[in-house]
């Protein structure tokens, strides 16, 4: 891992804190725009990603889980797009978590950039009820 971010170093400690922690984590990592979150994440855990994705902005349910798709099949290393079709966020969280069951590391980084994004205007609620 990269070490030699310039300034962050508060971050950074918590951070590999976490990484090196013997429980799961969950870290949700905000604040203003074009500060330099991703970056940071990125070049902090490198290579180490079990699992990365990014959001694209202002786009349909289908782009995204087509997005989402594109990002198993990269980090599943070879299988094919038949096997996996998404229908719906029920289905993509399941194939990642089949994606992870398969993975030997014993630390799994699972970086969601743009989390919001995913949840766009032209979403539709078909797997749910309102309450």
């Amino acid at each position: 891992m990269l070490h030699n971010i310039v300034g962050r170093k508060k971050e950074k400690e918590e951070l590999l804190n976490l990484y090196h922690s013997k429980r799961a984590e969950f870290v949700a990592v905000y604040g203003r725009r074009r500060v330099g979150k991703t970056f940071l994440i990125n070049n902090l855990f490198e290579d180490n990603f079990t699992f990365k994705v990014t959001a694209i902005h202002d786009n349909s349910k289908q782009l995204q889980l087509k997005n989402f798709m594109t990002a198993l099949l990269e980090y599943g290393k070879g299988e094919s797009t038949e096997e996996l079709s998404l229908s719906d966020w029920f289905d993509a969280f399941g194939k990642l978590r089949v994606l992870l069951e398969k993975s030997k590391d014993m630390r799994k980084i699972i970086f969601i950039d743009e989390l919001p994004w995913f949840d766009t205007k032209r979403r539709t609620y078909d797997n749910f009820t309102k309450c």
